[in-house]
C-alpha cells in the first residue's frame, strides 16, 4: 500500500468516528498522492456533504465521476449534493444514471423522485417511484412517496393504496401513517382519518 491508500484508510476511519475535519485533512492527502485515486475524491466529497460544504462536495464528485463514469454511488451523490443545492433540473441527470448503475439502491429512486417533484415534474416522479418499485418491491419509502405524488395529481385512491401498503410494510413509522390520513381526508373518508390523527396525538 502507497501514502495515497493510507490516508484514505485514515480518513474513512476519522469520518466513522464523526471527527471530519480530520478526515477531510487524510482525504486531501490521500487525492495529493495520487490525483487519480476516484475513490479518494468520493470519500473526499462525502466528508464535505457531512460538514454542510455541498459545493466543494459536488467538485470531489466530479472528480471522482470523471476518473470512473461507470461508479453509481458518486453519481447519486453528486445529485444528492445537487437536491441540497436546489438545482433539482441538474440533480435530474445524475440520478437517472446512478439508478441505472445501482438499481437496488433505494435513496436514488426517493432522490430521482424529489428531484422530478422539486422540477415540477410530478407525472415522472409518479413513474420513477412505480418503476423504483418493480425492481425493489413492497418498500416502505418508496411507496410512501408514491402516494404522495399520486395525492398531489389528486388520484386519492392510488394514493390510498400505496399508503396503506406502506403502512403494513412499516407499521410504527408516523410519517407513513400521516400521509395515509392525509390521503383518506382527500378522498373524504374522514371515519378512516379521525383514528389515525387521534394515534398520531397519543
Amino acid at each position: 500500500a502507497d501514502a495515497a491508500d493510507a490516508h484514505y484508510r485514515i480518513a474513512k476511519t476519522l469520518r466513522a468516528e464523526g471527527r471530519y475535519e480530520e478526515a477531510l485533512v487524510e482525504a486531501d492527502l490521500a487525492v495529493a498522492a495520487r490525483p487519480s485515486y476516484a475513490q479518494g475524491h468520493l470519500t473526499r466529497g462525502s466528508i464535505l456533504r457531512r460538514l454542510g460544504r455541498y459545493e466543494e462536495a459536488l467538485k470531489a464528485f466530479n472528480r471522482a465521476i470523471q476518473l470512473e463514469p461507470e461508479d453509481g454511488r458518486a453519481q447519486g451523490l453528486a445529485g444528492a449534493a445537487l437536491l441540497r443545492l436546489d438545482r433539482p433540473k441538474e440533480a435530474v441527470t445524475y440520478l437517472e444514471k446512478a439508478t441505472a448503475l445501482e438499481p437496488e439502491h433505494t435513496n436514488h429512486w426517493l432522490n430521482l423522485g424529489v428531484a422530478y417533484r422539486k422540477s415540477k415534474n410530478n407525472d415522472a416522479a409518479i413513474a420513477t417511484y412505480q418503476k423504483a418499485l418493480k425492481v425493489i418491491p413492497n418498500d416502505p419509502q418508496l411507496l410512501n412517496n408514491l402516494g404522495v405524488a399520486l395525492r398531489k395529481a389528486r388520484r386519492y385512491d392510488e394514493a390510498i393504496k400505496a399508503h396503506e401498503q406502506a403502512n403494513a410494510a412499516d407499521p410504527y413509522d408516523p410519517a407513513i401513517a400521516r400521509n395515509l390520513a392525509i390521503s383518506y381526508r382527500g378522498a373524504k373518508r374522514y371515519k378512516e382519518a379521525i383514528p389515525i390523527y387521534i394515534k398520531s396525538i397519543e
